[in-house]
C-alpha cells in the first residue's frame, strides 16, 4: 500500500519533469500557469471587512447617479480622452506593448465619439428654429395642465404618447448610468491604484493577486463582474461573508481583493511599502 501512495506521488513529478518548457510569454495556444499566478509577498495583507465595502459601494452608487443627471455629451468626451489616453505610446511603453495596431484603434475610436458629439450638437446650436423649438417644449410644459379633452380617442392617444416618453426617458437615464458606471469604476479604479472615491473615504483598495497595478481594462472587468453579481440574485455579492479572502464574485473573475489600508499601515506590511505593486516573482 505505501508503495502504490509513493508510485502515485512520484508519477506527477515525472509528468512534471517530461513536460516542456514555458517561457513568460503567453501565446494563447497552451495552457500556461502564469494567468493564475499569486504573489507571495501579498499573503498577510489584512482583509476589508464587508461593512467598509458595502459603505464603499454605496457612496459610488450615489456619485453615478448625480453624474446621470449629466448631458451625455459630457460622458462621451470623457470616453474619447480615456480611448486617447489608452492610446498613447507612453503608457503603451509602461504597458510594454510594442504593437501599434491596438493604439491606432483606440485613437480611431476616440476620434470617432469625438466627431458624432459634435456633429450631433455643435449644428444644432447655430439654428433659430433650435432655439424656438425650445421655448414652445418649455410654453407646452407650462401650459399642458390647462389643457383638458373630452374626446376619449384623443385622451388615449394622448395617454398612450406619455407612456412612450416616460419609457424612453427611463431607457435614456438607465444608459447614462450604465455609462458613467462603467467609466467611473474602470478609469478611476485604475488612475488612484485600485481606489474610488468610496473606496478612499473607507480607507480600502484593490489590490490584484499577481501584485500587478491595475488597468483600465481589468478595472472595466471587475466592474462587469458586478454583473454576475446582480445576475445571482445578489449571492455574488453576499457570499464575501462566507468566502475565506473575502472574494466577491467579481473579485473571483478580475483576480483581486480587497484590503484594509489603515490596519495595513499600521501592521508595516512589506507591500504596503511598495504601494501593493509587487514585481512577479522569477
Amino acid at each position: 500500500m505505501m508503495e502504490e501512495n509513493q508510485r502515485a506521488l512520484a508519477e506527477p513529478e515525472a509528468e512534471t519533469q517530461h513536460a516542456l518548457p514555458l517561457s513568460k510569454q503567453e501565446t494563447k495556444t497552451i495552457l500556461t500557469p502564469f494567468a493564475f499566478e499569486i504573489n507571495k509577498q501579498l499573503f498577510g495583507l489584512p482583509l476589508a471587512v464587508p461593512w467598509r465595502r458595502g459603505v464603499a459601494l454605496l457612496i459610488d452608487f450615489i456619485i453615478i447617479a448625480m453624474l446621470a443627471e449629466t448631458p451625455g455629451e459630457l460622458l462621451a468626451l470623457l470616453a474619447a480622452l480615456t480611448f486617447f489616453r489608452l492610446g498613447s505610446k507612453k503608457r503603451a511603453k509602461q504597458m510594454g506593448k510594442k504593437r501599434g495596431i491596438r493604439r491606432f484603434i483606440l485613437k480611431t475610436t476616440g476620434a470617432l465619439v469625438i466627431f458624432v458629439v459634435l456633429i450631433d450638437t455643435i449644428p444644432p446650436m447655430f439654428n433659430e428654429s433650435y432655439w424656438k423649438s425650445r421655448d414652445t417644449e418649455s410654453v407646452k410644459v407650462e401650459a399642458e395642465p390647462e389643457v383638458t379633452s373630452a374626446d376619449k380617442t384623443s385622451f388615449a392617444e394622448q395617454t398612450f404618447n406619455k407612456g412612450v416618453e416616460w419609457s424612453q426617458s427611463v431607457v435614456k437615464d438607465l444608459g447614462l448610468g450604465f455609462g458613467w458606471a462603467a467609466l467611473y469604476f474602470s478609469v478611476l479604479t485604475a488612475i488612484w491604484h485600485g481606489q474610488t472615491p468610496g473606496k478612499k473615504l473607507l480607507k480600502i483598495r484593490v489590490v490584484q493577486l499577481d501584485g500587478t497595478p491595475l488597468s483600465v481594462w481589468d478595472s472595466f472587468g471587475r466592474y462587469g463582474g458586478y454583473g454576475a453579481g446582480l445576475a445571482t440574485g445578489l449571492l455574488g455579492f453576499i457570499q464575501i461573508y462566507w468566502d475565506p479572502n473575502r472574494q466577491a464574485i467579481h473579485d473571483k473573475i478580475s483576480s483581486t481583493i480587497v484590503i484594509d489600508v489603515t490596519k495595513a499601515k499600521r501592521e508595516n506590511h512589506p507591500a504596503q511599502q511598495a504601494g501593493y505593486r509587487v514585481k512577479s516573482e522569477q
